[in-house]
């Protein structure tokens, strides 16, 4: 939490995930594309489901964009279309993450 409050990192416009259910499906999804998981109870993700809570835990604020390339994606509700996205890289784009969300909320939302 320490190194949040250095990098003056706010939560207001971040998703939070509180609920158990939607904390074990992030911890599922993380463990599968990162082989990491989080002992976080609740915390707050950006429009990709990065959350810089847990980047402080696993010391490692790439940790869903291993080497600066090809940012991986946690959706855990179509909410996260309002956030913004952090620790943008290359190609990543919080425009075409909405669209995305945007086109494909019914989908997402069935899920």
């Amino acid at each position: 939490m320490k190194r949040l409050i250095q990098h003056g990192l706010m939560f207001g416009n971040l998703f939070h995930v509180a609920s158990p259910a939607l904390v074990e499906r992030y911890r599922r999804a993380l463990k599968h594309l990162t082989g990491k998981t989080t002992q976080l109870t609740d915390f707050h993700v950006d429009i990709s489901g990065f959350s810089p809570e847990i980047g402080d835990e696993l010391g490692d604020d790439h940790y869903l964009n291993h080497a600066g390339v090809n940012r991986q994606f946690i959706l855990l509700s179509t909410e996260q279309k309002r956030c913004p996205l952090l620790h943008v890289k290359f190609s990543t784009s919080r425009d075409i993450l909405r669209r995305f969300i945007e086109v494909n909320e019914r989908q997402l939302f069935a899920l």
